[in-house]
């Protein structure tokens, strides 16, 4: 499987692979297992919290692989949000919780909606991390977690009921399941207080791709209607 990209301002072109995006995912992914392993994180219930949160990003971006690699790619699009989720909130709970909210939290009897944690997370980091997924692929991630009509609309066919996903989709997909892998380490870093490992992920972040724009789930549709939910986080 294969997409061609042309670099902007030249007339080169090359093929990205979505075999050759995998090979790529699964070095990334050992290399930041390797950065973690035997992170030392001192400090108390926010800590705790906060590192299990970004880890489980990190078992998501795993898991992500695997799915793609052997075909199911509904699971594969569909764990692209949850893996979104465990690193913003494990941001949330290191940078912005308070300790009541920690507390409840803890005890299952959170009531922070996501649009709060979004809006604060995004007032205590100093980029425009969270801005950037609101404004592109978050609908796209909800309606594939949610089975919506983009995620039916991939695996139907003229006359079958069979994946038929975009294969340049399956790449842009898993090269943000790998950002959010290295934003998640990244803040896990931040957590431990290792400014060596943080540093080796800004670099490395910096040699990665830009963020894709989002899909247009209205060009895709028959009569031109979004039939898809609508999962801002203000609404979730």
């Amino acid at each position: 499987m294969k997409r061609q990209l042309k670099r902007v301002g030249t007339e080169e072109h090359h093929e990205v692979t979505v075999e050759a995006s995998l090979e790529e995912a699964k070095e990334l992914s050992n290399w930041l297992w390797d950065g973690i392993h035997g992170l030392t994180v001192d400090g108390g219930l926010r800590e705790r919290l906060a590192i299990a949160a970004l880890t489980v990003a990190l078992h998501h971006h795993k898991a992500i692989i695997f799915l793609l690699g052997n075909g199911s790619y509904q699971s594969f699009m569909a764990l692209l949000r949850p893996q979104t989720d465990a690193w913003v909130n494990g941001a949330w709970l290191h940078l912005c919780a308070t300790d009541k909210e920690l507390e409840d939290f803890a005890a299952g009897k959170s009531h922070v909606m996501p649009k709060e944690i979004f809006d604060r997370l995004e007032a205590a980091l100093d980029n425009e991390v969270i801005a950037l997924i609101k404004k592109g692929r978050w609908k796209e991630m909800c309606d594939f977690t949610h089975t919506g009509i983009l995620q039916l609309q991939r695996n139907l066919t003229a006359d079958t009921v069979e994946a038929n996903y975009p294969e340049d989709e399956l790449v842009r997909a898993l090269e943000q399941a790998n950002a959010c892998a290295v934003i998640a380490t990244t803040f896990a870093a931040g957590v431990a207080g290792n400014k060596e490992l943080a540093d080796k992920l800004v670099e490395r972040a910096l040699k990665m791709a830009a963020p894709a724009e989002a899909t247009n789930p209205d060009a895709q549709i028959a009569d031109g209607e979004h039939l898809g939910r609508s999962d801002h986080p203000k609404e979730t």
